[in-house]
């Protein structure tokens, strides 16, 4: 009985040696799929960014709240009001993709900005201006331009399907503009690489890359 009493106690200790083994690597394997869930979520999340802008009166005015900011997309528009302090946000962006924002406000000329690839999450200062015409009369504006690597124009840059020029070459770049309206008078025009040209001060349309 003894001998017995010693062996049932020794198997009791292996059942629960093996049980302990087993939950260990239970454990193990579900902290594994959270680590590799976590980090999966992280290549997806890598792969979307934000664009935040900051809207403010011309001349270094107030912010401008319940403005109408219209984000165009591939798959579709996205329309949001600016909040309290001027600023709207578009989360959940995919990047390496052409996306145009539209400003409107009741008073305010619109603003327009062109983004022509979404590289990595930015954020935006830029103003809207109350315009020194009628509001009520509607003007047919073109706008085109081209880019060319020097002023003889011996190379014509060609945009992609996504409306993105890839120069590789180090050097100065040539830029050819137009722009025509049916009743307004067109007196400068601004071109900038890089950020939005002169976002403090000037209105659209611009150019962002």
């Amino acid at each position: 009985m003894e001998m017995g009493s010693k062996f049932s106690k020794k198997s009791q200790k292996n059942i629960v040696l093996q049980n302990i083994i087993l939950i260990s690597l239970a454990w193990l394997l579900i902290t594994f799929m959270l680590i590799t869930s976590s980090s999966c979520a992280k290549l997806i999340q890598s792969d979307l960014g934000y664009i935040k802008i900051v809207i403010t009166e011309y001349n270094s005015g107030p912010v401008v709240r319940d403005a109408t900011v219209i984000l165009d997309t591939k798959s579709g528009k996205i329309s949001k009001k600016s909040n309290d302090s001027g600023m709207v946000i578009f989360e959940n962006l995919e990047l390496n993709s052409a996306y145009k924002v539209e400003i409107q406000k009741e008073g305010y000329a619109d603003t327009v900005i062109h983004i022509l690839s979404l590289h990595s999450s930015i954020n935006l200062n830029t103003t809207l201006r109350k315009p020194k015409f009628d509001p009520a009369a509607k003007s047919n504006m073109q706008i085109g331009f081209s880019l060319y690597d020097s002023e003889i124009k011996g190379t014509k840059y060609v945009n992609d399907k996504d409306e993105v020029y890839r120069i590789v070459q180090k050097g100065r770049i040539y830029i050819e503009a137009w722009a025509k309206s049916d009743n307004v008078k067109i007196s400068h025009m601004y071109a900038k690489l890089g950020n939005p040209p002169g976002a403090e001060a000037l209105t659209s349309p611009r150019l962002y890359n």
